[in-house]
């Protein structure tokens, strides 16, 4: 762009820069990442902190989950406590709170899933666009989300609700689905949901209007009596 005339003989010095934009939780991070770092410099307070900021997130993760208010409750208390009891082998600089503690809530929700297996089913072929998202509330889709397969429903939490990036989620999810990679696991969960959500939008939509009633006439004799006792 053209430049001021009192800076034209300064153009050679100039340099036009673009901000970078931050990355999606990189403030949330930096901020757990000071707080670990107060805490093991000798501040208690930093624990307290930290659960007050992180709780929601864990707890709707294993209440999802799981489905219960009292094992997700139980779930994160324990998810809490390993991710507190080994907060001093931690290195913020280089490990980030976020992926610590879900690690530790991935763990106390498989410690809880009984009867669930773990295997990963192939993905259904994508739907077109649902229109179940016009009505459905976010009580039932949390539960189509608790129905996905296991490892399906894992990697969209960490993804959406956790919001831990690929590498990271992938490496969480390693241990338990083998070689299964957590974009090709998260796209099949979001296939999987697509595909349900537009069966019960064209199955509803077509329900949602009501048939019209016509209304009774009003009564002759009660009519007849308002009429009077407001002509009275």
């Amino acid at each position: 762009p053209a430049l001021p005339w009192r800076v034209r003989r300064l153009a050679d010095r100039a340099a036009f820069l673009s901000p970078l934009e931050a990355p999606p939780g990189l403030v949330e991070d930096v901020h757990a990442a000071r707080a670990v770092l107060r805490w093991q410099a000798g501040e208690p307070r930093a624990l307290e902190e930290l659960y007050l900021t992180w709780f929601d997130r864990a707890y709707a993760f294993a209440q999802v989950s799981l489905g219960e208010a009292g094992a997700a409750t139980d779930a994160v208390q324990d998810a809490f406590a390993a991710a507190f009891g080994g907060l001093g082998d931690l290195d913020p600089t280089t490990s980030a709170f976020r992926t610590w503690l879900f690690a530790s809530v991935l763990d106390a929700v498989r410690d809880r899933t009984i009867a669930e297996s773990l295997t990963v089913d192939p993905a259904p072929a994508a739907a077109a666009e649902p229109t179940a998202l016009r009505w459905v509330n976010d009580r039932e889709l949390v539960l189509l989300v608790r129905r996905l397969p296991a490892f399906e429903r894992e990697a969209l939490l960490l993804r959406y609700l956790a919001g831990l990036r690929e590498p990271e989620a992938a490496a969480l999810l390693e241990a338990g689905a083998g070689a299964g990679c957590e974009r090709a696991l998260a796209d099949a969960g979001l296939d999987r949901l697509r595909q349900r959500l537009a069966e019960l939008g064209s199955r509803v939509e077509s329900s949602q209007r009501e048939a019209m009633r016509r209304l009774a006439p009003p009564s002759t004799v009660l009519r007849g009596r308002r009429l009077a006792l407001h002509a009275g």
